[in-house]
């Protein structure tokens, strides 16, 4: 993976360079005859055909990085906090929220914050103590009896009462309304848990990252033969191109000195 992201660097640096020098080259030929207008306008067209190439490869491999960062994302200590809280969390379970302090947004607020990865733990920090201090609200006011889930079906099954009647209708339109607030005071009153569940899950399924890698390096083995031809033909069209370039520079030189030479004839025969 390091081989691959050192790669697209260094491919993507090149390829801004050459891609301008093109452009330039090919805008700064000159079109006074028709001639040269129409080997200007093959140019362009060739510089777009190339360019084309090179977009087409960086497109192949621009996930890198960010393939990269997803993978390697759990080894970082901001991810190790947000894993410890979302643990802490899950052990705490209902009573942690029916019990949470104020204090708990104050402790996150005196978090160290000299750094840039300082902040983001701090920030994450606060971002958790408020949504878990909002959870206790709303259990406080939904829930102060309980906690009580709602019935997954329960939403499906309102979804085929009958509606061939008006009070039918407005029924059906009440309990679904009522079944809908009931699912939403659920899912904000146990938000914080239900994140750290799915953070857990998350990292969970980050731990079989290897296996993934492996199978990425293989199919990468498999693309090298056809990144390398993909190549090959960039830089023959850019070969093509300076040699083309050369010919007709070399037209205009022979021309150029075949009106020199007549012009001096001319002098010479007055």
């Amino acid at each position: 993976m390091k081989r691959v992201t050192e790669n697209y660097d260094i491919f993507e640096a090149e390829k801004r360079s050459i891609v301008k020098q093109r452009i330039r080259q090919a805008q700064d030929m000159p079109k006074t005859t028709l001639e040269e207008t129409l080997a200007k306008k093959a140019a362009l067209k060739e510089v777009k055909s190339v360019n084309s190439a090179y977009k087409k490869l960086n497109d192949d491999i621009s996930i890198c990085h960010f393939v990269i960062d997803e993978m390697n994302k759990f080894g970082t200590l901001r991810m190790q906090k947000k894993v410890e809280r979302a643990k802490r969390t899950i052990a705490e379970g209902l009573g942690g929220l029916y019990n949470a302090e104020k204090s708990i947004l104050r402790e996150a607020k005196d978090l160290p914050k000299a750094t840039f990865e300082q902040r983001e733990i701090r920030s994450d920090a606060i971002t958790h103590a408020r949504a878990k201090l909002a959870c206790k609200k709303s259990l406080q006011k939904f829930y102060p009896n309980g906690l009580i889930v709602p019935d997954a079906e329960a939403l499906e099954k309102s979804d085929r009462l009958p509606e061939e009647t008006l009070s039918q209708k407005l029924l059906k339109r009440k309990t679904i309304k009522a079944l809908v607030n009931e699912r939403s005071h659920y899912t904000h009153a146990v938000k914080v848990l239900l994140d750290a569940e799915r953070l857990l899950k998350e990292q969970e399924n980050y731990l079989h990252l290897d296996e993934i890698e492996i199978k990425y390096e293989e199919a990468k083995r498999r693309n090298d033969d056809d990144y390398d031809t993909k190549k090959k033909t960039i830089e023959a069209l850019e070969a093509k191109r300076k040699a083309h370039t050369e010919q007709r520079k070399q037209e205009r030189s022979v021309k150029k000195d075949g009106k020199n030479g007549i012009n001096g004839r001319d002098k010479d025969e007055q």
